[in-house]
Parts: structure tokens; C-alpha cells; sequence
């Protein structure tokens, strides 16, 4: 059983540290990508309350751009930021429905793309965390 659960540590935080790590990667590449012009198709508000009964609102988001001819839509706001731990405080939206914007996009693969360069710091809680739960993994199975 013991090494059961070991493998099952290993695998999920073995995703969490890939996961992380490619966020990473991408999010530095994203620095020398190639810009497009978009359009922000849809953009909704969410609220919900969270654990101290403060309201929270996340924004989102999907844009459309074109590259060489083709169309691709894109939902990722930056590198790194689960939508989960997108939640604020701050009610005003970012995004408009219409609105133009600047999306940044891989040379060799167009569709990856993103409105904010870069890596968002919250990355480190799923590295961190991947992590965490590898070295549960390997202590289980010493």
C-alpha cells in the first residue's frame, strides 16, 4: 500500500514540477515572441466570496488573433497563473469584450500564445509544491 501511495505522490508532483517548469520556460520565452494583433471576444466578471466571506471577482477572458493568414483564439492571460488563484479583490474589469489588444505568440507553434509576457509569480507555489510532494514520494518508498 505504502508504495502506492508513493507512486501517486510521484506522479502528481512530478505534473506539478513539469507544469511548473514549462510555465516557466514559456513564460521567458514569451519575451522574444512575435506580436499579432487581437480582439477581445469574450469578457465576463465571475464573483464568488472567499473564505473570510470577502468578495472576489476573477476576469474571464478569450481573444482572437491572426497569424499568416490564420485565425487562432487564446484564453491565457500569462504563463503561470492557474485561473484558480486568479481570484482579487480589486471589482474593475480589465479586459472589454471588443477591445484591441496586443497578443504575443510562439514563432514555431502560433496558437501558444498570451496577452502578458512573462511568468506570473504565483508559478513558485507549483513548483514548490510539485516539489513537496516528490520528496513525500521518494521518503515513502526509503
Amino acid at each position: 500500500m505504502r508504495e502506492f501511495i508513493a507512486a501517486g505522490c510521484l506522479f502528481i508532483g512530478g505534473w506539478c514540477l513539469l507544469s511548473g517548469v514549462r510555465a516557466v520556460v514559456l513564460g521567458l520565452l514569451s519575451h522574444r515572441w512575435p506580436e499579432a494583433n487581437g480582439i477581445i471576444r469574450n469578457a465576463k466578471v465571475v464573483t464568488s466570496r472567499n473564505s473570510e466571506g470577502d468578495e472576489v471577482s476573477r476576469q474571464e477572458i478569450e481573444y482572437k488573433y491572426s497569424v499568416n493568414g490564420r485565425v487562432y483564439r487564446g484564453t491565457r492571460l500569462r504563463f503561470g497563473l492557474p485561473r484558480r488563484l486568479s481570484w482579487t479583490n480589486q471589482p474593475s474589469p480589465v479586459f472589454r469584450r471588443g477591445q484591441s489588444v496586443t497578443i504575443f505568440h510562439s514563432n514555431s507553434r502560433p496558437a501558444v500564445s498570451v496577452l502578458r509576457k512573462g511568468v506570473s509569480p504565483f508559478v513558485f507555489i507549483t513548483l514548490t509544491t510539485g516539489g513537496a510532494i516528490v520528496l513525500a514520494g521518494i521518503r515513502l518508498l526509503s
